[in-house]
């Protein structure tokens, strides 16, 4: 399977994650060193990334991409995303558009994400 096409299913097994709170294939997509900003800015691990849906305070109920862009450098790929997403956190609905910055490294043999950030853009 070319590099690309394992990026892209990648990003699709992280969206059926996310849908399904399936924290246990979250866990394998992730690295354990993550680093993450939100788009609040704040600073996000694998731990709490996990533990929201966990508890269930993330419910992703729809994510569309609209656009997607990598750079391929080796064992590292940088991709950027445009995803409309609705869902509930803490009981709060969210309805928007968010750009999202994943840099995915090959790790023995999986590809994890090891470092990321979102923006707000509606």
């Amino acid at each position: 399977m070319k590099l690309r096409d394992q990026i892209i299913e990648s990003e699709k097994q992280l969206i059926d994650a996310m849908l399904k709170a399936d924290v246990q294939k979250l866990g394998l997509l992730i690295h354990d060193s993550l680093i993450f900003s939100n788009y609040l800015g704040l600073l996000i691990t694998k731990e709490q990334d996990l533990e929201s849906y966990r508890s269930g305070d993330l419910r992703m109920k729809r994510i569309l991409i609209t656009d997607l862009q990598m750079q391929e450098y080796g064992d590292v790929v940088i991709v950027t995303t445009i995803k409309e997403l609705q869902g509930h956190y803490q009981d709060q609905e969210f309805n928007g558009t968010f750009r999202f910055l994943r840099t995915w490294k090959k790790v023995n043999d999986s590809w994890q994400i090891i470092a990321g950030s979102s923006v707000a853009l509606s």
